[in-house]
């Protein structure tokens, strides 16, 4: 996300009349015939939560972006729908569809809700069967965190590789979840376990 878009997303969050951990900003719009929904919170400022919900006919589909990063890759929508896929690719490349995204953002007043009674949003999740891409930092815990894990961290969260590598080499990983109650805060995650919170 260009710094602007960011601004703006925190800009609309912080004008809620309220902040709860279940608390979002929601932006939709429609693209080639998806329907897009945009959701962000800042209830963790060190690690914002940014997740976009796809739908095409039957196909429904949540990924989790990394709200810091520039430059968006297709390796962002693990396992999407190909008919999502072949709607939102030009070129083979996502950067029309997020520029599309960015410009809704900055050129909209956005929803205000609550994750659990947003019925796509908890759907979608519990829908998908068991994914490793969930929106909310829960935990870590000591099983060796995967090299796949570790990837898919390094591209859709904003802790630095040196971070993640330094949970992997104490044989610990990061857990989500999909639950807003059980959400904590990364950096109190991490000082718990003596690691420091290094940002990209």
């Amino acid at each position: 996300m260009r710094n602007q878009v960011k601004d703006k997303l925190i800009n609309d969050y912080n004008e809620l009349n309220y902040h709860t951990d279940d608390t979002f900003t929601k932006y939709r719009f429609t693209y080639n015939g998806v329907y897009v929904h945009v959701y962000f919170d800042a209830y963790d400022y060190q690690a914002l939560s940014l997740s976009v919900i796809l739908i095409y006919e039957r196909d429904y589909y949540y990924t989790s972006l990394n709200v810091d990063d520039t430059d968006t890759n297709v390796e962002y929508l693990h396992k999407i729908p190909l008919g999502i896929l072949r709607r939102i690719l030009v070129n083979k490349k996502l950067d029309d569809m997020f520029a599309q995204l960015e410009a809704h953002i900055l050129n909209s007043t956005p929803e205000e809700g609550r994750y659990t009674n947003d019925k796509l949003f908890s759907s979608t999740l519990k829908f998908s069967g068991k994914r490793k891409d969930l929106p909310f930092w829960k935990s870590i815990k000591h099983v060796r965190m995967s090299d796949d894990t570790l990837n898919r961290l390094k591209v859709t969260s904003n802790i630095s590789l040196s971070t993640l590598k330094k949970i992997q080499s104490r044989n610990m990983t990061l857990v989500k979840t999909q639950f807003p109650k059980d959400r904590k805060n990364i950096k109190m995650i991490l000082d718990s376990k003596g690691i420091d919170l290094e940002l990209r």
